[in-house]
């Protein structure tokens, strides 16, 4: 008797198919971020403070301005 050949379980999707899932799940996620403009936020931060994260990345910090009450 010869050896069978090992069943394909379906679907068995290309990788390009996978990629384009990914890549559409992902564009979906950043579209759905929420945004704030300029005119959201009530007045200039009182500090800002900024320093290198990394090589290509910068942390900023900053305090919000004095009298306004944080929201979340």
């Amino acid at each position: 008797m010869g050896r069978r050949r090992p069943r394909r379980t379906w679907p068995a999707a290309p990788k390009g198919l996978k990629m384009l899932w990914a890549t559409l799940l992902l564009l979906a996620a950043v579209a759905a971020a929420e945004f704030f403009t300029p005119e959201d936020v009530p007045g200039p931060p009182e500090k800002v403070l900024v320093w290198p994260a990394s090589a290509s990345s910068v942390r900023v910090q900053f305090s919000p301005p004095l009298g306004v009450k944080p929201e979340g």
